[in-house]
């Protein structure tokens, strides 16, 4: 295996100058680590000390699943580390995160594809059913009424209408262009891979059961589009709102649940100073996981 990336290359220089030591971790397991990667990084401190001594001061950070890592080493071991930089990490944890994709999920494929073999939760192939995905969202975009239930679920994935640096940012009221930036990011960002965490949690720990749609929709700073694509399209948003009220719910399994809420759901309580950072516009880890986070 490759070795572990203790920084970003283009960090790792200046850091180096500026006499920080960088340490870091391949974990010991594949895939959804957030149960053995915490214990692996204080292995890595542990094994720092026993070589160099106890440092000044220890700053754990990590980006995407690192950042998980990052919060769940500061809220678990503040008396070894000193700050935590977690870096485009679901802050609200892994079960806000993931119920997020769930909602645009549930909403795609009873809109757009009831009876389809697309798969929410209980998913045996990620890249078969990402497959399944990908050829509904191109039948879909290929016409107004799809397009228009497309968005409707990117808003209730609370998916960004900017996520190409290379692009220039969409004006507010230039819906075609915000429209087109979803739809690129919208697969990867609402059908995340599921059947590792699940294998991991024991069953399904993803639920929608009590989610009020209108109400998720009415939050969302995408309602504008979304309503301007329903007229475009001549179609009800009442109606289709109405049909995912009435539509079966997915329950999740409760020890599913606690596993993922320890692998990781952040209690919020550190007694370190955290700084979280997260790129504007990022359709994966998406910026509204950060909650109330200004952007800087």
């Amino acid at each position: 295996n490759a070795p572990p990336e203790s920084a970003p290359r283009e960090a790792r220089s200046v850091l180096l100058s500026r006499g920080y030591a960088l340490a870091a971790s391949a974990y010991s397991a594949g895939g959804w680590a957030l149960a053995e990667a915490p214990v692996d990084q204080m292995r890595v401190l542990d094994e720092f000390v026993r070589r160099f001594g106890r440092p000044r001061r220890t700053i754990a950070w990590g980006s995407s699943m690192g950042g998980m890592v990052t919060l769940a080493l500061a809220e678990r071991h503040p008396d070894r580390i000193d700050a935590a930089l977690p870096l485009c990490g679901s802050v609200s944890g892994t079960l806000g995160m993931l119920n997020t994709a769930l909602d645009g999920a549930f909403a795609f494929r009873t809109l757009l594809a009831p009876d389809s073999a697309i798969r929410i939760v209980g998913v045996d192939d990620d890249r078969a059913n990402a497959a399944r995905v990908a050829t509904a969202l191109q039948s879909a975009w290929n016409t107004p009424q799809g397009r228009a239930r497309v968005l409707l679920a990117a808003a209730l994935a609370q998916l960004p209408a900017w996520s190409d640096p290379a692009s220039p940012r969409p004006a507010a009221d230039d819906f075609n262009a915000q429209a087109e930036q979803l739809r690129r990011t919208f697969a990867m960002g609402v059908f995340v891979p599921r059947v590792d965490q699940e294998q991991r949690a024991g069953g399904v720990y993803g639920w929608n059961t009590g989610v009020d749609y209108r109400r998720v929709l009415r939050a969302s700073p995408l309602r504008q589009l979304v309503r301007h694509f329903y007229r475009e399209a001549g179609l009800d948003l009442d109606a289709d709102l109405a049909t995912l009220d009435r539509a079966p719910r997915i329950e999740a399994t409760a020890s599913a649940v606690a596993y993922m809420r320890a692998n990781f759901v952040p209690r919020g309580d550190w007694r370190v100073p955290v700084l979280t950072l997260q790129t504007i516009g990022d359709g994966l880890t998406v910026p509204a996981t950060h909650g109330g986070l200004e952007q800087i």
